[in-house]
């Protein structure tokens, strides 16, 4: 299927401004139509793009030839509904694809508008959107695709017109594939949030750290990308270093989440630096180790470090 020439995008949330922003400047003159149950929001973005404003969703399906659903997870189906509606017998509309963005959903979300002959599929950009100002984060990232044919080739051929990369998923493997994510954006987030705290508590200036610390994942990501897990893992672990692993753990609170998440994750290095694999350990296994000793290989010697 060819890159689609007129869009329709249905939400007003982050997403949803991040997608009309890149696709406003991607497609002709009055090719992208916005419309959102939040009225003066669809507005906004509409005149922020230079889109077209839908009044109402017969009018956004009379304009487009695919729809976006970029609302939250658990209104997909709602809204799925709310469209069918408008696509009754003898309404007319020219939409022939939607694809919602709910990473974790599968496609079947969309029944209601594939109860209406709609070609129905999931077009999910695994990027961190946060404003309009994140559209240029899309180009060359990943988008998961999955639904049937003809709307798999729609999502397909929208990922090539963003610049990015379609990856086909199986629709029942959805909510794995989306904790993956989640794990490698939101997890790394909170993480990063947990060091921050610890630079404060050092008198690093908040920019100051947060600086560094986005300077350090973005190179820890590209030994990630370049090496794999075991091969892109540093620090002391690796290293076979037990007295750094020791200053870590002195210098980490007796309570709070900090502590609780590096010595389960410590763990985890501990036996990825070993099998190559990565083995997570939960809080409570971590709490319980805390006493005890792990082993820890430096060169041909084996040492024995608290964690």
């Amino acid at each position: 299927m060819s890159a689609p020439s007129r869009i329709g995008i249905v939400g007003t949330g982050r997403a949803a401004r991040a997608l009309a922003a890149a696709l406003g400047r991607s497609l002709p003159e009055g090719a992208l139509c916005v419309w959102g149950r939040n009225e003066t929001g669809a507005r906004e973005i509409a005149q922020r793009v230079g889109a077209v404003h839908a009044d109402a969703p017969e009018d956004l399906l009379a304009r487009a030839e695919v729809l976006l659903l970029a609302v939250r997870d658990d209104a997909v189906t709602e809204v799925a509904a709310r469209l069918a509606r408008a696509l009754e017998p003898g309404r007319g509309a020219a939409c022939e694809v939607a694809l919602h963005l709910a990473g974790a959903v599968p496609a079947t979300a969309l029944a209601p508008l594939a109860a209406r002959g709609m070609s129905c599929g999931v077009f999910h950009p695994v990027v961190a959107l946060v404003d309009e100002t994140s559209a240029a984060r899309l180009a060359g990232a990943t988008a998961t695709v999955s639904g049937d044919p003809r709307a798999r080739a729609a999502a397909v051929a929208l990922a090539r017109r963003l610049g990015m990369v379609a990856l086909e998923v199986r629709d029942e493997a959805r909510a794995a594939v989306h904790l993956a994510c989640v794990m490698a954006a939101g997890d790394v987030v909170t993480l990063l949030g947990l060091a921050e705290e610890l630079l404060a508590g050092a008198g690093v200036a908040a920019d100051d750290a947060r600086r560094l610390l986005a300077a350090l994942a973005r190179s820890a990501a590209d030994a990630f990308e370049s090496c794999g897990a075991a091969g892109g893992l540093t620090g002391p672990v690796p290293r076979g270093d037990a007295a750094t692993l020791a200053r870590h753990r002195d210098a980490l609170p007796d309570e709070g989440e900090a502590g609780a998440v590096h010595r389960a994750l410590t763990a985890s290095r501990l036996l990825l630096a070993d099998g190559g694999r990565v083995k997570v350990c939960g809080f409570g296994h971590a709490r319980r180790m805390e006493r005890s000793d792990r082993p820890i290989r430096s060169g041909r010697a084996t040492h024995r470090v608290r964690i």
